[in-house]
């Protein structure tokens, strides 16, 4: 009986592993293709734009064809992130009877700096049964900011001049193509010091480090904060403060 069984498990599991995969590739004869192209940067989130194209074919006209688009975002220093807009958040569907299916969409009121691309999903069925699919990247398009854009990169904490103080060292860069003007940097101390510094100008691409002495901190988060008051405009506004934990004495 034993023996019995196991043969019989193997027998079905070599059955239901081509019913599995036998759709998991395009129908023979389908061509897919995907690409971002006329990226538009600009100092205003509307001129910010980048087109995505899509296009399926089938070699049999008795297929329906569907695709749809999934829209990555990466803010320069973060991770890529899912950033599909809610109009291109669905699937575009063409019957049967064509032999290629075409979709373009403007997707405008991006974030600069920052990099976009796409995965183009693809289906075909038949009489809404799904016979194939797959996907494709498109090439990267990069948003570049005509503007400041002042990040808030680190805070480090080093031991002070005695037992009883901190060194505190606030990292601003400017990741932006123009230079900022007139901005201030401040580091919060948990228990209600604000260390100030003003800045009179720091070049795109550059960095400005401001180094202070002071009491230790208790439990409460360190923050370090640039531009508190937004005295500059700047192509990306969330990168403008950084929180560490205060180091175990």
């Amino acid at each position: 009986m034993n023996v019995l069984r196991i043969f019989t498990v193997i027998a079905l599991t070599v059955v239901m592993v081509p019913t599995v995969t036998s759709w998991a590739k395009k129908p023979p004869g389908a061509k897919t293709y995907a690409k971002a192209h006329k990226c538009t940067s600009s100092k205003k989130s509307a001129g910010r734009a980048v087109t995505l194209r899509g296009t399926m074919s089938t070699a049999s006209r008795d297929l329906e064809m569907r695709m749809r688009f999934e829209l990555l975002e990466k803010i320069q220093g973060g991770d890529w992130q899912e950033a599909t807009p809610s109009t291109l958040d669905k699937w575009l569907e063409k019957p049967a009877g064509v032999d290629v299916f075409r979709s373009r969409f403007r997707v405008r009121h991006l974030s600069a700096p920052a990099r976009y691309k796409a995965i183009v999903h693809y289906e075909w069925t038949r009489d809404g049964e799904l016979v194939g699919k797959a996907r494709k990247t498109t090439n990267i398009c990069r948003m570049r900011s005509k503007q400041p854009d002042l990040s808030a990169k680190m805070v480090v904490i080093r031991p002070g001049l005695n037992d009883l103080t901190w060194s505190y060292v606030f990292v601003v860069s400017n990741l932006g193509s123009r230079t900022a003007k007139g901005f201030r940097m401040e580091i919060r101390i948990g228990g209600g010091t604000v260390i100030k510094k003003t800045v009179k100008s720091l070049r795109r691409y550059r960095a400005y480090k401001l180094d202070v002495i002071d009491r230790r901190c208790s439990e409460a988060p360190i923050e370090g904060v640039v531009d508190p008051d937004d005295d500059v405009s700047e192509g990306n506004e969330k990168n403008n403060s950084v929180k560490v934990n205060c180091p175990l004495l």
